[in-house]
């Protein structure tokens, strides 16, 4: 079996796979490919043609020549490289700390660099940066900056192979509305607090008012009663007191 160009080509190219034998009478030549560990079959011919290939056709193709005398097998890994691709869902979060991360996807396996302000950052005592591998074209990595940030601190996200560079630029701007989740729920949560005891300060502020109201009028009520009470009594001792002399 012979690949043309080749068994490695960049995406968007057009790769032929011929399959060739040696037999009497002809064969015949089937293409199948493996997908999930099972191989499935996709033509018959000595030929299996990519126009323009894309990263989901990477993966090992299978030729089976057969006739009557019986069969012979060759297998090629069909290798699709492509230019970086920084995944959209790269991004940062902030509470005490600046963390963001940035994942990519490329092949060959691209490289990652972080950019402060336009200079390369490296791990030190105001930064720490990690790299996980994803997969063999997959790579993530993170970055937590301990250092107090300024509005023009810009912070850029470089993968890079051998065929090409993808960027990803991160806002860093100094705003009270970037907020984590779990300050999303704080917020709510203390305006609910202060509402309630707002709530409660007007509800104990009224019950004294009313209180006060009630005891005043008491008071009042309690002294009409003493006096009208007090008055027929002393004229009534006068009179007793005038008849005795």
């Amino acid at each position: 079996m012979s690949t043309i160009p080749s068994s490695s080509v960049l995406e968007g190219s057009s790769v032929t796979l011929i399959c060739s034998s040696d037999a009497n009478p002809a064969v015949i030549y089937t293409w199948s490919r493996e997908s999930e560990g099972q191989l499935k079959q996709l033509q018959t011919g000595h030929t299996l043609t990519f126009n323009r290939t894309d990263p989901t056709h990477r993966g090992w193709y299978h030729c089976t020549a057969q006739n009557q005398h019986g069969s012979q097998n060759s297998s090629v890994m069909l290798d699709i490289q492509y230019v970086p691709q920084i995944s959209t869902s790269s991004s940062c979060s902030r509470t005490d700390v600046t963390v963001c991360f940035c994942e990519t996807d490329g092949n060959p396996s691209p490289e990652l660099e972080w950019h402060l302000s336009g200079r390369p950052v490296t791990n030190s005592s105001n930064t720490f940066i990690s790299e996980e591998r994803l997969s063999s074209t997959g790579l993530r990595s993170s970055i937590t900056l301990h250092q107090s940030l300024t509005h023009t601190s810009t912070l850029q996200c470089v993968s890079r192979n051998t065929h090409g560079t993808d960027k990803k630029m991160f806002d860093l701007v100094l705003t009270p509305l970037q907020f984590t989740g779990c300050q999303q729920v704080k917020i709510p949560l203390l305006i609910i607090l202060g509402l309630y005891a707002l709530t409660v300060g007007l509800g104990l502020y009224k019950m004294r008012q009313l209180s006060a109201k009630l005891k005043a009028q008491n008071e009042a009520d309690g002294t009409y009663a003493s006096l009208q009470l007090s008055a027929p009594a002393s004229e009534y001792e006068t009179l007793n007191i005038k008849r005795d002399r």
